[in-house]
């Protein structure tokens, strides 16, 4: 996070960086004009404590990860390797720091076979899925969340359409 500060001696901005668990730490801290100061700073949502509250598309999931989006898909060389990259990047935001290997949960979608694609339900078994992913999460409310939002790189990833 940063803020540019006005320097009344030469006239020119400055910027103050401070790491997110910095301002996450000063808002616990702080009372409610301090909280405020802060929210009105760096933007309400990077205090909200709860990543399905703060985190609904790509550029978020950006911001969470610490990738720059206008980068992101520089190695893509198709649609395909563009949704599976949008969807680890929104899934590693949703696992906030926690190891793929420790999370059991992906979306589950169903495919009517005749264009019809749609988020299904959450699953956390790995040995039943006609459409499914292995991009896990650690809850099934993130896999839900994760099959919504991310429904049409789901759908290019999973059917390459």
């Amino acid at each position: 996070m940063g803020c540019n500060i006005l320097n009344n001696k030469t006239k020119t901005m400055d910027t103050l960086q401070i790491t997110k668990d910095s301002a996450m730490k000063a808002h616990t801290e702080a009372n409610d004009k301090g909280k405020k100061l802060l929210e009105n700073l760096f933007g309400k949502k990077h205090f909200v404590k709860n990543i399905l509250e703060r985190c609904f598309d790509l550029r978020d999931a950006c911001i969470e990860t610490g990738k720059d989006i206008n980068t992101l898909f520089a190695s893509a060389k198709d649609d395909y390797e563009r949704a599976e990259i949008a969807i680890k990047t929104f899934a590693e935001a949703l696992r906030e720091g926690k190891p793929e290997r420790e999370c059991f949960y992906y979306p589950y979608f169903y495919n009517n076979g005749s264009g019809g694609f749609s988020f299904d339900d959450t699953n956390d078994d790995g040995t039943y899925s006609s459409v499914g992913a292995r991009l896990r999460v650690d809850t099934a409310e993130k896999a839900a969340h994760l099959g919504k939002i991310m429904l049409e790189d789901y759908k290019t990833y999973l059917t390459g359409k």
